[in-house]
Parts: structure tokens; C-alpha cells; sequence
């Protein structure tokens, strides 16, 4: 059964197949291989990878997706004949309940609001917004994301900053850049995993569909934007600690798919 996820980011890698093994050399000469029928999906965001034609066609026979990125960000898909005629998961999105939409959106704020809440815990422990950004988690209010967010960037201004002026805004330079960019990052890896798993982002739960816009990779990366805003933080967290929410995973539990596991191919894990 396919389940691997492979990444390759090796510079100059040289793709192959052989004796149904994925074959991945690099300059040095390096090869490392995997066999193809346990793989699911190849994300190639290596900026000079060499592609033998017999990979293509071994991945096209066992149904394997091959996706391309530009800066890290998926910019062709490559798919088996039968696969790209499969609907049946895009359909399933498209007529996805309103209720269940409202109920996975709701999952996906509470998961996004602890977060938040953890992550002024570990910046400022002594603050006076933390208990209020506390009572909002437990209560039922609405408009929570809107009130946690309202409390936490004040916070998050005066631990990072030193001072309460700081306002979100993407249009802004400084602080607001530095966090576009972590954003940015964000956005790639998320878009990469939807559509290596076969999830069509122009199908979201929240998020409306508009132009070149990927409607459901908005609304999965929000419980993740805390950990982005931590690496942009000066003020990192303590070695050891995990303090993020692993509820951020719950608004898509759905059938558990073993091709949801990740590898790096290609790479040293820690180079």
C-alpha cells in the first residue's frame, strides 16, 4: 500500500526508477532509494532536479502524483490519467453539509485561539491579557477569533516590540512583513500536503472561493499561524517545551489515510 509522502530538496538532485525503486543521486553521487508502490506522492521543490522519463511512467502506472514547486509554493501537478479523472473526493467536498462546514470552522478557531493562548503564556507569562484571552477561550462568545486576536497582538506588541502600538496589518513594513513572510511559508507547506493527499484547496470550509485563490489552505493554516508568529518571535521558547495545541489537527480527522505520512527524500534529516 502507498503511503509515503516524499519531499525532495536536494540541490541538483537526479530523479530515477529503477527496478521499481525510486532512485534519488545528488552531486556528491550519493543515491538513496525507495521502493515506488510505498509511495503516495513526490513533492519536488528541489530548484535543479534532473527527471528520467521511466520515473514518470512508473509513477503514472502505480498512481503516484508528482508536484512541482516554484519557491516552495506548488505550481504543476503531474497525474496519473486515471487519477485526474477521479471526482470523487472533489465531490465530496463540493457537497460537504453547511453544518459540518460551520462545525469543522468552529473546530479550527478553537484550535487556532489556544494556540494564540499558549504562545502569550511563553511571551509574556505575567501579562494582564492573559486572563482575558483565558475567559474567552471558555466562554462561547461569538466572535471569539476576533476578541482573542484583539488581545493577543496587543500582547504580542509589547513582548516582541516593547510597546502597544503594534497593529496587524499586511500593507504595513517592519514587524507586518516579517510575519507576511512567515505566513507565506506557512501557506506553501500546507498547499503542498493538500494536494499531495489529493484535497482540491479551491474547496474550502470557510474561506470564499475568489481568483487564484485556495479557499481551503486558508482555513487549514489557521491553527498553525501561532507556530509561524513563535519563529518570528525574539523570544523563542524554552528548550524542551511543546506547548502548541495538538487539537489544530482536528478539524480534519476524517478517515484516517496512511498516505498522510511525510518523508524527506533527498535531504539528510538535521543538514
Amino acid at each position: 500500500m502507498s503511503y509515503h509522502i516524499v519531499t525532495i530538496d536536494s540541490p541538483e538532485a537526479a530523479l530515477g526508477c529503477r527496478d521499481g525503486q525510486l532512485t534519488c543521486r545528488d552531486k556528491t553521487g550519493a543515491e538513496r532509494r525507495l521502493p515506488m508502490e510505498d509511495i503516495a506522492s513526490i513533492i519536488i521543490t528541489s530548484f535543479s532536479a534532473s527527471i528520467h522519463s521511466q520515473l514518470l511512467i512508473e509513477a503514472a502506472r502505480l498512481g503516484v502524483v508528482l508536484i512541482f514547486c516554484e519557491a516552495f509554493k506548488p505550481i504543476s501537478l503531474v497525474l496519473p490519467a486515471n487519477r485526474s479523472t477521479d471526482t470523487l473526493l472533489t465531490r465530496a467536498q463540493v457537497d460537504l453539509p453547511p453544518k459540518v462546514k460551520e462545525k469543522l470552522w468552529s473546530l479550527t478557531v478553537d484550535a487556532k485561539c489556544q494556540n494564540q493562548a499558549a504562545l502569550a503564556a511563553l511571551l509574556a507569562p505575567g501579562d494582564a491579557a492573559l486572563s482575558q484571552i483565558d475567559g474567552l477561550l471558555k466562554g462561547r462568545n461569538p466572535h471569539k477569533e476576533a476578541a482573542v486576536a484583539r488581545h493577543f497582538w496587543g500582547l504580542w506588541g509589547r513582548a516582541v516590540l516593547g510597546h502597544d502600538e503594534f497593529t496587524r496589518e499586511r500593507s504595513q513594513p517592519g514587524a507586518n512583513a516579517l510575519l507576511n513572510y512567515g505566513y507565506a511559508v506557512l501557506l506553501s507547506t500546507v498547499l503542498q500536503k493538500l494536494f499531495a493527499v489529493g484535497l482540491d484547496p479551491t474547496f474550502g470550509i470557510h474561506h470564499l472561493p475568489r481568483e487564484r485563490a485556495t479557499p481551503l489552505a486558508y482555513d487549514l493554516m489557521e491553527p498553525f499561524r501561532p507556530r509561524a508568529m513563535s519563529e518570528s518571535s525574539s523570544s523563542p521558547a524554552p528548550s524542551g517545551s511543546a506547548p502548541f495545541s495538538s487539537t489544530a489537527a482536528q478539524p480534519w480527522k476524517g478517515p484516517r489515510n496512511p498516505s498522510q505520512t511525510s518523508s524527506s527524500f533527498g535531504k539528510k534529516r538535521g543538514a
